[in-house]
């Protein structure tokens, strides 16, 4: 099977990897993979939210360090407050969900 697209367009997928907490602070790990046909250049919004309660918001710029199609981008954010969900905007929409415990194994 090939992919066909009208228009040759970035596919984002956005990932929660779950959070630790380090001392007092939360550490909340995300990822970002590309599906799409071509690189992904446009700015991207993480917020974190407690309940209805908006705790962390960040924008990224992916003019200079693009997200590559078929390729991705991991990152990490830290809270003083424990966040659970998070939300990505893309000028596509909105994508997020809830955000569960780093499970850690040795």
């Amino acid at each position: 099977m090939e992919r066909i697209m009208d228009v040759p367009a970035p596919d984002l997928e956005f990932y929660s990897n779950g959070y630790k907490t380090i001392g007092s602070k939360y550490r909340y790990f995300f990822g970002i993979s590309n599906a799409g046909l071509v690189n992904y250049t446009d700015k991207i919004v993480l917020r974190l939210y407690n309940n209805k309660t908006l705790i962390f918001t960040e924008t990224y710029t992916f003019a200079d360090r693009l997200i590559s199609a078929s390729g991705g981008h991991a990152l990490y954010v830290d809270t003083d407050t424990q966040a659970l969900k998070f939300e990505f905007e893309t000028k596509a929409g909105n994508y997020g969900g809830p955000i569960g415990k780093f499970i850690e194994r040795m």
